[in-house]
């Protein structure tokens, strides 16, 4: 499933253009707020590590109200609630952590494992969603292949 987050000046324009375009990579346009219970509104800010330990940052967060905090290869995502987003946010900043990104996202509750053909055609598709205008941002709940990544 994907969610898309748009700003458009036009519904009905998007709505028929996002409908074409995913129909012709195979998939199907629904009801806005179909596939939501799929996933969590959640907070993340991603953290540079920059010499900074796990520790260090759990010790900032965990009064704020995070949920969790994710290793990332170079970052660190904190993810909260979204009423608690603000607080964790300026909690970070204020404790002198580089924020690279904050923003509210769509977090899957459940992953789903996708074969390589599935896989190369959810990419296909979220990189035809990304180049429109209107779209803003593209959620999945696709486990893509281990030969893609």
């Amino acid at each position: 499933a994907l969610i898309l987050e748009c700003v458009t000046d036009n519904r009905n324009r998007t709505v028929a253009e996002l409908r074409h375009l995913i129909s012709r990579n195979n998939g199907n346009l629904v009801e806005s707020g179909a596939v939501a219970w799929m996933f969590d509104r959640k907070g993340v800010v991603t953290i540079n590590k920059e010499n900074h330990t796990e520790d260090e940052v759990m010790e900032v967060i965990l009064d704020y109200g995070a949920d969790d905090l994710r290793e990332e290869g170079e970052y660190f995502e904190v993810v909260c609630p979204v009423e608690n987003f603000e607080k964790v946010r300026k909690a970070v900043e204020d404790n002198k952590f580089k924020i690279e990104n904050a923003s509210l996202q769509y977090i899957p509750k459940d992953n789903i494992k996708l074969d390589k053909k599935a896989s190369e055609d959810v990419i296909k598709c979220i990189e035809v969603m990304e180049e429109h205008d209107d779209v803003q941002n593209v959620f999945s709940n696709a486990d893509f292949h281990e030969s893609i990544q």
